[in-house]
């Protein structure tokens, strides 16, 4: 019988295989990084080896310190997210607007900037199209305006749009924190609003101005108040899920609605069930207040629908689609009419690359493969680092043990069902599952912590080198990112206008497409006051002698793209 020392060696080596097996595998996900990559992963890992027990004790105690001040540590980790969001803006530079959702966003910040829910209808509308923008009957963007409205605050408060992404980070990892605090212990939440922060998509918003960040904060705040309310129903949490409905409406209104409705399927199951309270307390606690949210929910879409469109129940996207589109928003709908385009750019744009994404999910093989997909692209999107895996091999013990576990991944699995009914899909699109999706990793963390092997706790080397895992990944995610502003079309426009701003004149920027140019590099968008805007960018057309005239205090220039190439020149 082998001595219990060798036993005791046996078990040691054991356990630093399984600390390392995980590391391995994704220096092998990430290999494509370089040298670079596989030193920052495996440089803190030998040191959690070296010194990991006692180190790791000593930030667990603080750790646990702060958790048990929930207040306290959920500013903690919207400070963080914070803090993180400036660094990297800091560290690769603050990127210019690049997708046509972002300019569209940013004419809405702009517009709630000057105190303005939309602007007046240009004269010169025709030659200043955009895409994502509507023209008649006001200009402005057709979008719900939770995002603007975060853009135009960062506009106000630090004289730049980024700004109000970094608080929209800070909100929704709070948010976060916040909402795991309802469904797990204190120190269980505040690491999983530490590790949101670690998110690679979550990063990839802290830079970007097309959102993720609102509709996230919203979802969380929901769901948190939910949980709330099923321990003890008070009329303070019924409010805070109103609000974080609120705040999907005015962001993704479709998948908000879903969740919202499927939060309140739960409810209302629960209401009925054993442990539920009384009709009375019910109805005066949470329906009366919630009631109340909702209904001024609804007062604020429709003011800011009638001062868009006209009408308190038409939508700005409904208005725009009818202008343009010809693909529906959803698989089921049928296709509109073509509308008569002014412009090439933009009908190659709507009946084309659209139409085409649409068309190609109209037959039962097209539906099954663009739907595979969908949910290859979510699952990449939402746990894209391996350090997220790796707590989802608990998962059947999770589920099977944990009820509160199985609710939250029913309602993943309903919004998703959801989703995927509409046309396209982007990774915004699941923001507001998020925080669910992090109620099940983190669950599974707590029963991947506590595997014991002959008395051996190896759950906790595990989980250990999955937080250093996932913190390494994120920055070995963004050391690969180039530099924002080195060659890009976008950052080209951006140096375009910085130049004219500088020249103290006032400028009109005509721009013609030749026919190998990308659809998606859309170099005309304007602020929301034209008339006052020191640069003007116009599309090209057969007669340009109207627009020429209204702008005859300008000095015109001609910018002809095509094939990735900008060539600006005095216009003739």
């Amino acid at each position: 019988m082998p001595q219990l020392p060798i036993i005791k060696q046996a078990l040691r080596a054991g356990l630093a295989s399984l600390v390392i097996l995980p590391v391995i595998i994704s220096i092998i996900f990430t290999a494509q990084h370089g040298w670079r990559t596989i030193a920052i992963i495996a440089l803190p890992l030998a040191l959690a080896l070296r010194f990991g027990a006692r180190l790791f004790q000593k930030i667990q105690s603080l750790f646990n310190r702060i958790a048990r001040r929930r207040a306290l540590a959920v500013a903690m980790v919207g400070l963080f997210a914070f803090a993180v969001s400036v660094t990297l803006s800091v560290w690769k530079g603050i990127r210019d607007p690049e997708v046509t959702d972002e300019f569209s966003y940013l004419l809405a910040a702009d517009t709630f900037a000057h105190g303005r829910l939309t602007n007046p209808p240009h004269r010169m509308w025709v030659y200043l199209e955009a895409v994502h923008v509507i023209h008649q009957p006001v200009y402005a963007s057709k979008y719900p305006p939770g995002q603007g409205l975060m853009l135009a605050a960062g506009l106000i408060i630090g004289g730049h749009a980024i700004v109000g992404v970094w608080l929209s980070m800070a909100m929704a990892a709070a948010a976060v924190c916040w909402m795991l605090m309802a469904w797990m212990p204190p120190r269980w939440a505040t690491l999983g609003g530490m590790m949101t922060v670690f998110h690679p998509m979550f990063l990839e918003w802290s830079q970007s101005y097309w959102g993720g960040a609102v509709a996230l904060c919203g979802g969380a705040i929901a769901a948190g108040a939910f949980r709330r309310i099923l321990r003890k129903p008070r009329a303070r949490d019924a409010i805070l899920m109103g609000a974080g409905s609120a705040v999907l409406a005015s962001s993704r209104p479709y998948e908000g609605a879903i969740l919202s409705l499927c939060l309140g399927a739960w409810m209302l199951a629960w209401m009925f069930g054993r442990k539920g309270p009384t009709a009375r307390v019910f109805i005066r606690r949470v329906v009366m207040p919630l009631g109340l949210m909702l209904a001024l929910t609804l007062v604020w879409t429709g003011f800011y629908n009638w001062r868009v469109t006209g009408d308190p129940v038409r939508l700005p996207y409904t208005v725009h689609e009818e202008a343009y589109g010809i693909a529906p928003l959803f698989l089921f709908q049928k296709l509109r009419a073509e509308p008569s385009y002014n412009h090439a750019a933009l009908r190659d744009l709507h009946s084309g690359w659209e139409l085409s994404n649409y068309l190609d999910q109209q037959t039962y093989a097209g539906v099954i493969r663009v739907v595979g997909v969908k949910l290859r692209n979510l699952f990449d999107w939402n746990l894209q680092s391996f350090a997220f895996l790796i707590p989802l091999l608990m998962l059947p013990c999770a589920l099977s043990r944990d009820r509160w576990a199985r609710g939250a991944l029913i309602v993943i699995l309903i919004c998703v069902s959801a989703i995927l009914l509409e046309t396209w899909l982007l990774p915004h699109y699941s923001s507001l599952i998020v925080g669910l999706l992090f109620v099940i990793v983190m669950r599974a963390m707590r029963r991947l912590r506590a595997i014991r092997w002959r008395g051996a706790r190896i759950g906790i080397h595990i989980l250990r080198a999955t937080i250093i895992m996932a913190a390494a990944l994120a920055i070995a995610s963004w050391t690969s990112q180039p530099a924002a502003g080195r060659g890009e079309w976008n950052s080209e426009r951006a140096r375009m206008i910085e130049e004219m701003r500088e020249s103290r004149e006032r400028h009109l920027v005509i721009v013609r497409y030749g026919p190998q140019h990308w659809i998606h590099q859309e170099w005309v968008h304007n602020e929301a006051d034209i008339d006052s805007a020191p640069v003007v960018w116009a599309r090209d057309m057969a007669d340009n002698g109207p627009l020429l005239e209204y702008f005859r205090d300008r000095r015109v220039w001609l910018l002809e793209v095509d094939a990735g190439r900008a060539t600006l020149s005095p216009y003739q």
